[in-house]
């Protein structure tokens, strides 16, 4: 039983308030959507996504989100985008755009898992799981 579903609310809230701490902007919440891989979404599927109202699809984070659940962990989730894929917003940016951008990406990160490091506190696990024999 998902009480609180798969990200928890009061790791994502201690998240948040760590990363303006740290003078970094949490942005606001978003709506993810999960496309299983390999292959890569297509068009259709990203158009559909935003259209049912995800701001993120990716094919990462929920298989792992899935897993901590079921060990007991409390989870959230931090999305760094760096292009847009849905309808009308093909990223037209050069090569070397992009690769500035997936640098920032990964100072954002870097920072907030170093805020979250330093001053993280325990989050109780809310959801329950029912198992058989």
């Amino acid at each position: 039983v998902l009480d609180h579903g798969l990200i928890s609310d009061p790791l994502t809230t201690q998240l948040e308030t760590l990363c303006r701490a740290a003078g970094l902007d949490p942005g606001p919440r978003a709506v993810f959507a999960y496309t299983p891989g390999p292959r890569n979404k297509t068009a259709a599927e990203n158009t559909a996504w935003i259209r049912l109202g995800a701001q993120i699809d990716s094919m990462t984070v929920a298989p792992e989100l899935v897993l901590a659940n079921e060990l007991g962990i409390s989870c959230a989730a931090v999305g760094v985008g760096h292009k847009y894929s849905g309808p009308g917003q093909h990223d037209r940016r050069e090569r070397t755009a992009m690769a500035e951008s997936l640098t920032v990406g990964e100072q954002v990160v870097a920072a907030v898992a170093d805020a979250f490091l330093r001053g993280a506190e325990e989050v109780a696990f809310w959801n329950r799981f029912y198992r058989y024999p």
